[in-house]
């Protein structure tokens, strides 16, 4: 099959295609299927995975187009039952743009990240595991940082997560839980437990501030645990998510043994109603209580950072 697309510099391509199974296949080749386009484009990104559907069995691909022109896509499905559909996407597309260039962005980001911020484009997770609309990022194994439009966001997750943010940075949620907060997925792992939310403003923007655990499953094993920092600009227009990973052997060492004590108190030795009844209180505590001086990196550095954050938002 074969098909043309005119297109401006500047546009996105989508191409999808439907009937694969599994993990998405590279570009050039699975089992036989191949594309091939006459314009080499700049790619931004790995394939994305679309979730809602049984098995994962819809692919997409996001291409950046770098000059005005006609593009040709050869689709060969080698036999398979296959679609393919492709799409041109404009940069002020939730799916395809973030909405802000990096020049927008400056932050102090310290020995925590090198290099600057950078395009990342539009993923659909499938299952577990972080959904973004296209977004500026820094990240490693350890930080990162991201910053990505509200009306992208709110286009890709059905939930009321932003929405709860925004009211609670109108009550600036000061000692009190939020519903539905903080983000409730840190790579492959699920929230656990986390603190009483922390207000935090900077010149363009506020958010909340949270230590937290994250596991696969509840467990009395807090020798990591993680920064989370979730903010909206002044403007409404974007969300800022800052997460680390964060250790304390001494505040470890604490919540290690009042969570086992907490657990042998409890009929049938239950880990999910401790978690569910008392351990938010038992986190809270005990963190309250640590050594700031004990963490890894420093509460104070990660601090700094978020409010060293400065947004020149677009007009």
């Amino acid at each position: 099959m074969a098909f043309t697309v005119q297109a401006a510099a500047g546009q996105f391509l989508r191409l999808r295609v439907s009937g694969l199974q599994g993990a998405a296949p590279p570009l050039d080749s699975y089992g036989g299927i191949g594309f091939t386009l006459n314009v080499t484009p700049q790619r931004v990104g790995s394939p994305e995975l679309e979730s809602g559907v049984e098995n994962c069995n819809f692919s997409s691909w996001l291409y950046a187009l770098p000059q005005t022109g006609r593009y040709h896509v050869l689709f060969d499905p080698a036999g398979k039952k296959l679609g393919i559909a492709l799409a041109l996407l404009d940069t002020d597309d939730p799916s395809a743009g973030a909405g802000i260039r990096p020049e927008q962005v400056s932050v102090d980001l310290g020995e925590l990240a090198k290099g600057g911020f950078e395009v990342v484009p539009y993923d659909l997770a499938c299952g577990e595991g972080n959904s973004w609309p296209s977004h500026l990022a820094v990240h490693n194994d350890r930080f990162e940082m991201r910053i990505m439009p509200v009306s992208g966001y709110k286009a890709i997750f059905k939930d009321n997560s932003l929405s709860s943010l925004q009211a609670a940075l109108e009550h600036r949620a000061i000692g009190a839980a939020v519903a539905g907060l903080p983000y409730p997925v840190y790579e492959d792992s699920g929230l656990n437990v986390a603190t009483r939310p922390t207000f935090v403003q900077g010149a363009s923007w506020r958010g909340l501030r949270w230590i937290a655990q994250y596991g696969q499953d509840f467990s009395c094993a807090f020798d990591e645990l993680g920064y989370v920092f979730e903010g909206i600009s002044n403007d409404d227009r974007f969300f800022i998510l800052a997460r680390a990973r964060l250790s304390s052997a001494t505040a470890g060492r604490r919540l290690n043994q009042d969570c086992s004590s907490a657990l042998e108190a409890i009929p049938n030795h239950s880990i999910d109603e401790l978690f569910k009844r008392d351990m938010p209180a038992i986190f809270d505590k005990d963190l309250a209580a640590a050594d700031l001086a004990s963490f890894q990196p420093g509460l104070d550095q990660l601090d700094g950072v978020i409010r060293s954050l400065k947004l020149r938002t677009p007009k």
